[in-house]
């Protein structure tokens, strides 16, 4: 019995350290699996705060909320990521909190993708999460599981290789690349999907949505979303412009060729009025610019950001860039409506085509809108750098702080028209700089204008007012974390309470 038990001590201590060798390597590799997310997670940091990152991917990174807190900071001043992946980590409602609250003011604004899936958030996070999807439309946030549920086959029906093998045929992107035996069966078929685009939109259908939405007010919001479906695909075909002189109705374009001869139609959308609304700076009801007509300025700042002379010279030939000028300067608190303009005008000044910036120059440019607004019974507009001049003399009267919603277009415009006279810039312009120099106005307000650029701090809603310092110590000191909540964050705050159902 001694022998027995001495060898099964003998036994037992050769599959200790057998054992012990196993576990200190699990720990190991736990620990270099650690390590190396860390790494991960810092070398991301970095390259968000140096901005040469636009896609970041901390997928399976160990990612907690207190991790998640210094991503955020470090993407609140970020303009180039534009997708971030934080799929499978352990990112719970603090961090859905945290995320909001960067994302929400506007942080990361070129960001467009933010992929959360498998990750642990409640009903509480999701709520923000969604609340924050509410302000930032453009931002596509993904959550749930990674992968979804697969539905379980039928019994019922068993599938063979030939059976799938025909079905497959049957689609419209198969039918699209490949040539099958029954082709010629239905000519008819054929000749429609022919017509389709990559998104599978047919050109013509589009347009004669978009005639049938301009008639009534009523149809504002589908004629937005369709004019909006009408810019991504322009913007599609718009890169494949290879130069200024490329043929642009050659067929291989058919949203853009289909485009450029109905610019009539976008026309007549300007024309449709939406609704007066009341809003909290009058106590009578204004009148609205209308989502529809802000789409429309996009996909003409589109078409004249391609640079191609045929495009220039079909638009050119239409009312649109004066309407939209015109537009933008009866509303002076749509901002993305001036950006807009801006982009379009400057378009305008760069272009080969002298006949899209003249119009603006001559007596009378204004188209004739239906909702000219307060102070513009006389459609008959003044040169636009006459209009430009007499505004920003107006302005050199008024504080900074409490000018005009619009003087930040009006100074914006006049940068442009200074960049075309200098003949230092690739934007020089013959053309406008004759212009300028034949208006005795311009000249006069030209030596003011660097002061109220001085002044202006770049954004189209004017100079911002000087927030009075806080004593430390006082009550107003201890208000978020030290600082008065700006009006952006209060509302953003309204939001998400909203979001959450906190507010009934």
């Amino acid at each position: 019995k001694k022998k027995k038990k001495k060898k099964k001590k003998k036994s037992d201590s050769g599959q200790g350290p057998a054992a012990g060798s196993d576990a200190s390597t699990s720990a190991s590799t736990n620990k270099v699996d650690k390590n190396e997310a860390e790494k991960r997670f810092n070398t991301a940091v970095d390259s968000i705060k140096g901005g040469d990152e636009m896609w970041i991917n901390l997928a399976n990174c160990n990612i907690f909320c207190a991790k998640t807190k210094k991503l955020m900071d470090a993407l609140k001043a970020n303009k180039s990521v534009t997708s971030v992946d934080l799929s499978s980590n352990h990112i719970g409602d603090d961090g859905a909190q945290a995320i909001a609250s960067v994302l929400g003011l506007d942080g990361a604004p070129e960001l467009i993708s933010l992929d959360l899936r498998a990750n642990a958030f409640t009903d509480m996070g999701l709520k923000i999460l969604e609340g924050l999807g509410k302000v930032r439309k453009h931002l596509v946030i993904k959550t749930g599981p990674l992968k979804e549920p697969e539905p379980e086959p039928s019994k019922s029906k068993e599938t063979t290789p030939i059976k799938e093998l025909k079905e497959l045929s049957k689609g419209k992107m198969f039918r699209k690349y490949f040539q099958t035996d029954d082709d010629d069966d239905d000519p008819s078929t054929s000749n429609q999907e022919s017509q389709l685009t990559d998104a599978g939109v047919n050109p013509e259908e589009l347009w004669d949505m978009l005639e049938e939405q301009k008639m009534e007010q009523s149809a504002i919001p589908q004629l937005s979303q369709s004019l909006q479906q009408l810019c991504v695909l322009l913007q599609r075909e718009i890169g494949m412009i290879q130069s200024a002189n490329s043929d642009v109705m050659d067929g291989s374009k058919p949203h853009l060729g289909e485009c450029l001869q109905c610019l009539s139609v976008l026309q007549d959308i300007l024309l449709l009025t939406p609704r007066q609304v009341t809003v909290q700076y009058s106590s009578q009801a204004q009148s609205a610019v209308g989502s529809h007509r802000v789409w429309v300025a996009e996909a003409v700042a589109s078409l004249l950001g391609a640079g191609n002379n045929l495009i220039d010279g079909m638009i050119s030939a239409t009312d649109l860039v004066p309407m939209l000028v015109h537009l933008a300067w009866q509303h002076p608190n749509c901002s993305a409506l001036h950006a807009r303009v801006l982009r379009i005008v400057r378009s305008c000044f760069n272009s080969r085509t002298d006949e899209l910036a003249t119009p603006l120059f001559v007596e009378g440019w204004a188209a004739d809108l239906n909702d000219v607004g307060p102070g513009a019974g006389d459609r008959l507009c003044r040169p636009l750098p006459e209009l430009l001049a007499a505004a920003g003399t107006a302005g050199l009267a008024v504080p900074s702080g409490v000018r005009s919603a619009l003087m930040g277009f009006v100074l914006e415009l006049c940068k442009l028209m200074q960049a075309a006279c200098d003949e230092a810039q690739d934007t020089f312009n013959a053309l406008i700089k004759a212009k300028l120099a034949a208006s005795p106005e311009w000249s006069e307000f030209n030596a003011d204008l660097a002061k109220l650029t001085a002044e202006q701090e770049g954004d189209l809603g004017g100079p911002r007012p000087i927030r009075a310092p806080v004593e430390e110590g006082s009550e107003l000191a201890e208000l978020a974390g030290g600082g008065l909540m700006s009006g952006r964050e209060i509302l953003a705050l309204l939001q998400g309470m909203s979001a959450m159902g906190v507010m009934t």
